[in-house]
């Protein structure tokens, strides 16, 4: 598992930690699992992304 990976999965936890406090004191916010869901998303469609052609043409223009 990488670094990134790895932050990613401390974040997801401390997410879940989030929900679960909230949720023992009452509060029934929705921001914490929306921001879940799309940390989960971002996450699922990042290895796809990244080895489309127009990523890299994209990522190699910043580069420049």
């Amino acid at each position: 598992m990488t670094g990134l990976h790895a932050s990613f999965w401390l974040g997801n936890a401390i997410m879940l930690w989030l929900i679960v406090r909230d949720r023992r004191d009452g509060v029934r916010d929705v921001v914490w699992p929306v921001v879940l869901g799309c940390m989960i998303a971002l996450e699922l469609y990042m290895g796809p992304v990244s080895r489309t052609a127009w990523w890299a043409a994209f990522t190699d223009a910043m580069a420049r």
